[in-house]
């Protein structure tokens, strides 16, 4: 049973941004199952590493949204994002080493972030790319 079910509530009106979002709540998904069903450290490690992956290559497009729509608020957007990545480096890092609970202070931490942070920053700026694009463009990524 996955801890997080996507939702059209959590959109944020961009199409391509919001199937990012949701394949990052798949991956947390994945984070639960693997905690749950007691697996390898090993395999925890190996779905931590693809969330980073996957957050990364997210963020960069993001950011390229951002920046083409003159996003006012990017430095602190980007600063978010750096955040998080470090966040997540560590929470690995402290797993490596065998910290006991970390799945699951990791679960809740990345709920709490992705949902709020697609909820508050990521709705803020789809909002000024929302209305600059009156003509319906799909939106390029990379």
């Amino acid at each position: 049973m996955p801890v997080f079910e996507w939702d059209d509530a959590y959109s944020v009106g961009i199409q391509e941004v919001d199937r990012h979002h949701e394949h990052l709540l798949g991956l947390l998904n994945d984070t639960y199952q693997v905690f749950v069903t007691n697996r390898q450290k090993t395999e925890l490690g190996v779905v931590i590493d693809a969330l980073i992956d996957y957050a990364t290559f997210h963020f960069v497009a993001e950011e390229k949204v951002m920046a083409d729509v003159g996003y006012l608020h990017l430095k602190e957007h980007l600063a978010e994002h750096e955040s998080f990545i470090r966040q997540v480096l560590a929470l690995s890092q402290e797993h490596q080493a065998c910290r006991t609970a970390l799945s699951l202070e990791l679960i809740v931490f990345l709920r709490d972030w992705l949902l709020g942070h697609i909820m508050r920053c990521d709705r803020d700026y789809a909002s000024v790319w929302t209305g600059l694009n009156k003509s319906g463009a799909t939106l390029d990524l990379m």
